[in-house]
């Protein structure tokens, strides 16, 4: 009886485990099913949390981190912060229909004719076409159950090796890896990009973004008058 019933857990478990296992695909498959997504939550009213590690050697030497937030079809928020050593430094953007306010640090609101922040918008995929030095890249996507939620788990790996002329050891091996994760709705809730050496602890940056589709507390109104 009890072969009986440890051949049928193990027959269970992996099926189980079938069932999850990555399965490969081609990177427009990849790109198709980002960019999809990326279309899809353009016009969702959403919180996007966002945080980007920099490490020197086996340390963080820099942080960098953005809220944006959005309300259709003319209202945005975005909070940005920066830290490295002692100084760290903050910039929020507020727009209200035509309105554009600003404010940095412990400065007070101010409207302005034009952004306050430049360069929030970075479509981080194909982490192949960011690195010199390709060596190769694969795509996969499986199934996986987050907080009781079922996801689709896409991602790509990218073996390369860095070209820089500071670079001490050109011949070594580095990584890009690009993950992100779509709801049933067709929606990305997180994406995570890590870039570092294979066959070492040693990570180069980690960037994660997650969303917060339909917040009930999301409001974005004018702060100053």
């Amino acid at each position: 009886m009890l072969r009986y019933l440890f051949l049928v857990l193990t027959l269970l478990i992996s099926a189980g485990s079938a069932s999850s296992q990555a399965k490969e695909i081609t990177k427009d498959e990849f790109s198709t099913q980002y960019y999809a997504a990326l279309d899809k939550g353009q016009s969702v009213p959403r919180r996007q949390t966002s945080r980007e590690e920099h490490y020197q050697g086996n340390k963080i030497d820099q942080v960098q981190s953005w809220i944006y937030e959005y309300l259709p079809p003319y209202r945005h928020r975005i909070v940005y912060e920066k830290s490295a050593g002692s100084s760290s430094s903050r910039i929020e953007e507020l727009r209200v229909e035509a309105d554009t306010y600003c404010r940095s640090d412990s400065k007070p609101w101010a409207k302005s004719s034009g952004l306050c922040i430049q360069g929030f918008i970075r479509t981080t995929t194909q982490a192949a076409f960011q690195v010199t030095g390709k060596v190769s890249s694969k795509y996969t996507v499986e199934r996986a159950s987050v907080n009781g939620q079922a996801l689709m788990v896409y991602r790509e790996y990218t073996k390369y090796k860095y070209t820089s002329p500071t670079n001490l050891d050109p011949e070594k091996l580095w990584f890009a890896e690009n993950k992100y994760w779509l709801n049933p709705d067709g929606l990305i809730v997180k994406q995570e990009i890590k870039i570092g050496v294979i066959g070492s602890p040693l990570i180069k940056s980690d960037w994660v973004d997650t969303y917060d589709y339909n917040p009930s507390n999301l409001q974005i109104e004018p702060p100053i008058k």
